[in-house]
């Protein structure tokens, strides 16, 4: 058994997938004879090209048309989550006090959320998420806006001469959204208001940290920063046929 380990600071979500797509390739290709090496498709962009020219399309003022934007979508959006106010003093508060709580979905539940939703309103999975995740933190902390930063896999096709698809590197980007939610709204129009919002953020959210880090110091100013955030990796699809390199324990969800 072969067991591979890389950081999450080298490598996203998507470079799993193709990893695990090429060594399965490239195994495939040994065992009948061939050059694995042979049997890979082309390599996209590297990394670095990336970055440099994220970089220069930042310092020529490339995302300034998005200022107005982010200055606007998180102004006055409240942040803070309620506590029991025990910060200092007798360790809790702190990274050591911090516990974890997984849940997990029936398989009936999750083929709900994965094909009836979208399908039926239309939308993706990550706006039902969303819409839930708004739905409960207004109602906990009693505001009808709650500030959650949202992840995404940040291979944004912004340059026509630059193709991440299958370049292996962390592209992961991050921003806030301020969910509103109405008292009483139904959840049809939560999952709507919700996906308008969502559908609004300009070049899926690239451009938030772009303009913090890499433009002109100043060009964002700081505001209130979440306290949750939230994450989607999406679904890995494993392959189901025999003589690969891997496989799956059981057939997921198409």
């Amino acid at each position: 058994m072969l067991h591979l380990a890389v950081h999450h600071l080298v490598v996203d979500g998507v470079s799993w997938r193709v990893l695990l797509e090429d060594l399965d390739r490239a195994y495939r290709a040994r065992r009948e004879g061939r050059d694995g090496r042979a049997a890979l498709p082309p390599k996209s962009s590297p990394l670095r090209q990336w970055a440099r020219r994220l970089s220069a399309y930042a310092a020529e003022g490339g995302f300034d048309d998005e200022v107005a934007y982010w200055t606007g979508a998180i102004a006055h959006a409240p942040a803070d989550l309620p506590t029991d106010g025990r910060t200092t003093g007798d360790g809790t508060g702190t990274y050591a006090s911090a516990r974890s709580v997984t849940v997990r979905l029936t398989p009936e539940d999750t083929s709900v959320l994965l094909r009836t939703l979208p399908q039926t309103y239309r939308t993706r999975v990550n706006d039902v998420l969303l819409s839930a995740l708004g739905r409960v933190l207004c109602a906990w902390t009693g505001h009808e806006r709650v500030l959650v930063d949202v992840e995404g896999h940040g291979r944004e096709e912004l340059f026509a001469d630059v193709d991440t698809s299958r370049t292996v590197g962390w592209f992961t980007t991050r921003h806030p959204v301020a969910l509103a939610v109405l008292p009483d709204a139904s959840w049809d129009a939560v999952l709507k208001q919700i996906k308008e919002q969502l559908r609004a953020v300009p070049r899926h959210g690239v451009g938030h940290d772009v303009l913090r880090h890499l433009a002109r110091p100043g060009t964002l100013p700081d505001g209130a920063r979440a306290q949750v955030s939230f994450n989607y990796l999406g679904r890995f699809g494993l392959p189901d046929t025999d003589g690969g390199l891997y496989a799956a324990p059981f057939r997921p969800l198409e």
